[in-house]
């Protein structure tokens, strides 16, 4: 019997809970403040991503500049967790 090659695995271990809270946190949020887990897949499809690199961009610079009166950092770990999806699914 072999053991499988885990090399090409990735081991989501590595990865902190409080900034994964704080992603589904804000996704949360969205899904409660425009009503859909998932129109941001067709709008990323139909537009492009400029939309949701702007947005990042904007929170960034918010936190950047001191700005706490949201989670900023949650917002962009989503509209670039966004963008990355959009790459990935682009051709679909």
């Amino acid at each position: 019997m072999f053991r499988e090659d885990k090399s090409a695995k990735v081991d989501y271990t590595l990865l902190q809970k409080e900034p994964l809270d704080r992603w589904a946190k804000r996704r949360q949020f969205g899904v409660d403040k425009y009503g859909s887990r998932d129109d941001w897949q067709n709008e990323l499809k139909e537009q492009g991503p400029a939309r949701y690199l702007s947005s990042a961009l904007r929170h960034l610079i918010q936190y950047i500049y001191g700005d706490r009166s949201e989670d900023h950092l949650g917002a962009v770990m989503t509209n670039i967790g966004f963008v990355i999806w959009h790459e990935d699914n682009a051709d679909d």
